[in-house]
């Protein structure tokens, strides 16, 4: 059952980055990129179904063509500006951190954030690891929020004659 909660979980954290990621593409892409780009946009035809006229271009350079020759980048990827650790009371912040690859000024990866929490589950102190992530003017902030497994498993009772156990545990509770 644990394992199934996981699965979905690191599903849900791909889903949510994958999104995320794509907003703020969207939002450095130019006007021109989003019409190239644009899905399922008719595109304007000639005569007779065929390609659209086009303006008349000097002869001597090609269409399309890079004037400056210069090779296109990839669009920015997000750039992460703060990692935080929270919910740890006994597990201390530098522990965690020393099993976290995202770093401030690191690109934010998919596969990078997934085995951070392969990593954190690992360590056998955590039963929930949970990351979010929340956009800022020029980076983003990476949220580590860790759910640590009890100190105490199990508490046995012996050699209780005068009081039951079950009002002991009462009041242990």
């Amino acid at each position: 059952m644990l394992h199934t909660i996981i699965l979905r979980a690191f599903g849900l954290l791909s889903i949510f980055l994958f999104l995320f990621v794509s907003i703020l593409q969207a939002q450095n892409s130019t006007p021109q990129d989003q019409e190239e780009k644009a899905p399922g946009q008719s595109q304007a035809q000639g005569p007779a179904g065929g390609p659209p006229p086009q303006a008349s271009k000097p002869q001597s350079e090609p269409p399309d063509s890079n004037q400056n020759n210069e090779p296109q980048s990839a669009p920015p990827q997000a750039i992460v500006k703060k990692v935080e650790i929270r919910g740890n009371r006994v597990v201390s912040t530098h522990a965690i951190m020393t099993k976290v690859k995202t770093k401030p000024g690191s690109p934010i990866l998919q596969e990078v954030i997934n085995e951070d929490v392969k990593r954190l589950y690992a360590t056998g102190f955590f039963q929930d690891v949970r990351i979010d992530v929340e956009p800022e003017a020029d980076g983003l902030l990476i949220m580590i929020v860790v759910d640590e497994k009890p100190i105490i498993k199990r508490i046995i009772i012996e050699g209780a004659k005068s009081i039951k156990e079950d009002v002991i545990r009462k009041e242990l509770n």
